[in-house]
């Protein structure tokens, strides 16, 4: 309006530094003013722009149709995200200039300083020698996913997505958590142990037997519950 003056301003820190802040500590009105920023990057900062600036986005970065997002926080019961979906746009973002400064926002793994409050004790794992792991989870009474990268003891780099809705989150923080031991394997990549999985073949036979396995015995059951992993390499993109 013409008649506005604007008595005060407020300048931001680098968008690094935003996306520390929320990826260690999971800041939800952070979260949902990053997503509306996107939307105002393109003139307007509403729900409607920022849901067609988050679509024309995850098309650009070959993410397959399908998912949904209507606010920033994930806490909507509207929003849709398949574990490929996530594990997709972060092998894009792995091939992105800006990558480094991401995948360095994220909790680091069994460093301290860079984990931020939210990891559960039982997350500080005594990994495999010479791997690490970054990422950045959400949960609520009844859900737990967890997202990121792991240096798998082969040298590769891949991102993984275990979306866990059904199971209570105290069962994912313990260190023998099903979450926890799944995130071990994957960095533990390729020395992974045959054991048959008790999930739909269709779906175990595209993951490590030991994944499989571990995903079967995350409690949770009924029309309630659904688990759902996926582990991509980033450079060859063999999922």
């Amino acid at each position: 309006p013409e008649n506005v003056t604007a008595i005060a301003s407020h300048t931001s820190p680098p968008l690094s530094r935003e996306l520390q802040l929320q990826n260690r500590f999971s800041i939800n009105q952070m979260a949902d003013n990053l997503y509306l920023e996107t939307g105002a990057a393109g003139g307007t900062g509403s729900d409607a722009a920022s849901a067609a600036a988050m679509a024309a986005f995850l098309s650009q970065a070959g993410v397959a149709p399908g998912q949904i997002q209507v606010d920033g926080s994930g806490l909507s019961p509207l929003d849709q995200m398949s574990a490929s979906g996530v594990v997709s746009l972060l092998q894009y973002a792995a091939r992105q200039p800006w990558f480094s400064t991401f995948k360095n926002s994220l909790m680091h793994i069994n460093q301290p300083k860079a984990c931020g409050f939210l990891c559960p004790p039982g997350w500080q794992l005594a990994l495999p020698s010479g791997s690490q792991i970054w990422v950045k989870s959400g949960s609520l009474s009844n859900q737990w996913n967890v997202a990121g990268y792991a240096k798998t003891a082969n040298g590769n780099l891949v991102a993984f997505a275990i979306l866990d809705d059904g199971a209570s989150t105290s069962a994912n923080t313990l260190p023998s958590s099903p979450v926890n031991q799944m995130m071990s394997e994957i960095a533990d990549w390729p020395r992974v142990p045959a054991i048959a999985g008790r999930i739909p073949p269709a779906v175990s036979g595209q993951m490590p037997p030991h994944l499989a396995g571990l995903l079967s015995r995350i409690p949770g059951s009924g029309a309630s519950s659904s688990k759902a992993v996926a582990v991509v390499d980033t450079v060859t993109g063999q999922l």
